[in-house]
């Protein structure tokens, strides 16, 4: 009989449920153990005081925990920061956890958290085909994805539309801008673009969707955020192998090597220079988009992550 693993995460669609998701999969696949994922709150609650499962791994602060079986909990985001109304759990519940984990060395340093082990957040690169490489850009397509749950990640959102605004006016050159994602906040960023509309920038809003097959038809990713740790929407655009453009802030810098596999900007001036010398140098899209998918595969792949999981949960329950 395998032992039983109950994985937890949040019921909005974003970040953690993905990555919730992805994990009960690939453990069920390629472990001993067999998992059950919830996002189910009854569920949720109900874990709070028993379980059936030989070991729980949640993404949510489970406290109080009534049962001496082993609990893993993992933390995505700034708990202090988000706004989610279980942040006052969350001290409590890394207390009673047996193991605690964060993607990235800047969360760990965010939240001034010792007793912990970073296992970042990983992707499938085999799910991801290379994107065609296109040299001439009559009219390049631009994406982005995102969820929409909090303001201060949402705008990032505004920012990129008013750097393609300035610069499809500028060069008189047409474009074509995608943003995939949804939550609370998109009304109000779609609304804001409105203002950055020209007759040179398209811009269309995909709402909640598999992002796979809008990586397939982009010529770059850009990503601008005011609070975030490490989006998994820009390890899948390295993974289809297409340039990265956004902007430093959270962990990207672990996941991204300025100049080698993507491009960091410090500023907004900066952001519209290097998004303009993307457009412009198609040996710089070819060079940033090969590394980028080379990247993801030696370090950010679920054939390297996984095994990371399974040893946590043989340790805890050997």
């Amino acid at each position: 009989m395998p032992k039983q693993v109950t994985i937890i995460t949040r019921h909005t669609k974003g970040g953690s449920w993905k990555w919730g998701k992805e994990l009960a999969q690939k453990i069920n696949e390629n472990s001993p153990y067999k998992v059950h994922l919830t996002d189910n709150l009854a569920d949720i609650l109900k874990n709070h005081f028993s379980t059936h499962a030989d070991l729980v791994h949640s993404a949510y602060p489970l406290w109080p925990r009534l049962y001496k079986k082993p609990f893993v909990l993992t933390i995505h985001g700034n708990f202090r920061k988000e706004g989610w109304r279980q942040k006052f759990f969350y001290p409590k519940a890394i207390r009673s956890a047996d193991t605690v984990t964060v993607p990235s060395n800047f969360l760990k340093n965010e939240l001034n958290l010792e007793r912990v082990r970073i296992i970042p957040n990983a992707v499938d690169v085999n799910e991801f085909n290379q994107v065609p490489f296109r040299q001439n850009l009559d009219n390049p397509k631009i994406l982005t994805v995102m969820n929409f749950n909090f303001w201060h990640k949402a705008k990032g959102v505004i920012e990129i539309a008013k750097v393609l605004s300035r610069i499809s006016h500028e060069k008189r050159q047409n474009m074509e801008y995608t943003i995939v994602g949804d939550g609370p906040e998109r009304l109000k960023v779609q609304n804001e673009i409105e203002h950055f509309k020209t007759d040179f920038l398209k811009v269309n809003f995909a709402g909640f969707d598999d992002p796979k097959k809008y990586y397939a038809n982009a010529d770059l990713f850009a990503y601008v955020s005011g609070f975030d740790n490490m989006p998994i929407s820009i390890m899948e655009a390295m993974a289809a192998g297409l340039p990265v453009a956004a902007n430093q802030i959270g962990a990207l810098s672990e996941i991204i090597t300025n100049g080698v596999d993507g491009l960091l900007s410090p500023d907004p001036e900066n952001y519209k220079y290097n998004v303009i010398r993307l457009l412009e140098d198609s040996d710089l899209r070819q060079k940033l988009g090969q590394a980028a998918r080379q990247k993801v595969k030696e370090k950010f792949d679920w054939s390297v992550i996984l095994p990371q999981w399974i040893n946590i949960y043989s340790e805890l329950l050997k």
